[in-house]
């Protein structure tokens, strides 16, 4: 349990798809997690307990890590973000998105668990190549969406690292 909340480790095996319903349950293959620390204790986090579980059982595929997208998670994305980093589309720099983490974090994890996750259009800007007279397009995707992408980043190398 974390934080008084029970999840479930859904482990599939070979080329089976993602199992559903009670047939799954009774099939041995859905299995509840026990003894995880609640945030606080001295035990490893949860993002430590997922290196471990991969480092353990290599074939194991994960399917909900949703719920390893915290606010926290989110914040320290963000205080390992450059200050000085462009803003996207929307014109929401560095400074505010800081300032205004509270509001802008709770709807970002809101849209994320349940539902999914539209990111916001790209600003596009043209760079020039080097040695040459031509440019080049870059994408510059908004603040949020590139801690959030940070925050995933985090999650999936505890998995594949």
């Amino acid at each position: 349990m974390i934080d008084g909340k029970s999840y479930w480790l859904v482990v599939l095996r070979g080329r089976e798809s993602r199992p559903h319903g009670e047939a799954a349950s009774e099939r041995g293959r859905v299995r509840r997690c026990h003894g995880l620390h609640a945030r606080g204790d001295s035990g490893p986090t949860g993002i430590e307990r997922i290196t471990d579980k991969a480092r353990r059982e290599p074939t194991l595929r994960f399917t909900s890590l949703a719920h390893h997208l915290t606010t926290d998670r989110l914040w320290q994305a963000l205080q390992h973000m450059d200050p000085s980093t462009a803003p996207g589309l929307d014109g929401v720099s560095h400074a505010n998105a800081v300032k205004h983490g509270a509001l802008w974090s709770a709807d970002l994890l809101a849209a994320v668990h349940p539902y999914g996750y539209q990111p916001p259009a790209v600003r596009r800007v043209w760079i020039p190549k080097p040695g040459k007279a031509d440019r080049r397009p870059l994408g510059v995707p908004t603040i949020v969406d590139r801690v959030l992408q940070r925050s995933v980043t985090e999650v999936l190398s505890a998995i594949y690292e």
